[in-house]
């Protein structure tokens, strides 16, 4: 998980000064990589303690918390400041 984190945060960087087609194709690639094991090695790990029979209702449970909490973070983030 820190490996992910951090590929992707190095991937990230280096889009801000990476211009090539090929460049950009290949981070795409290793940020849905990364993002990709940061959301399902959890989820994996977390539906270990849900009944099998319940494990679609784990599953969405897990998946609303985390893009509630996306949508908390990215409101919080954009909110415009009202500095004047």
């Amino acid at each position: 998980m820190t490996t992910a984190l951090f590929a992707c945060t190095v991937t990230a960087l280096i889009l801000q000064v990476a211009d090539h087609p090929a460049a950009l194709l290949a981070a795409a690639g290793v940020i849905r990589l990364c993002l990709g094991l940061t959301e399902g090695v959890p989820d994996g790990q977390a539906l270990k303690y849900v009944p099998y029979r319940r494990g679609g209702a784990g599953a969405a449970l897990f998946s609303a918390t985390r893009m509630s909490l996306e949508t908390l973070v990215l409101a919080a983030v954009t909110v415009p400041s009202h500095d004047t």
